[in-house]
């Protein structure tokens, strides 16, 4: 919307003062655009690097976790054998 009123501005006005300060500003806006884009891309990009690492420790995490349980299971039943 305030590239568009700019450029509105910019052709009813004679002005070359004026077009050269409206295409200045222009020149922002459009800048500014492209380097949200790729802020934007930097930014997704270290997300999905945090969540999959994330990821990865939670299934170490679970397997540490599941072979910790078979491991009690087993010393459970040797200490039951031995109590017998």
């Amino acid at each position: 919307m305030l590239e568009l009123a700019i450029w509105m501005y910019h052709i009813g006005n004679p002005d070359p003062v004026v077009r050269v300060i409206t295409d200045v500003a222009t020149s922002l806006v459009i800048l500014w655009g492209v380097v949200n884009h790729y802020a934007k891309k930097e930014s997704d990009k270290e997300f999905m690097d945090v969540y999959n690492e994330m990821r990865n420790w939670k299934a170490v995490a679970h397997y540490n976790a599941a072979q910790a349980q078979e491991l009690r299971e087993r010393l459970n039943e040797k200490w039951e054998d031995l109590r017998k």
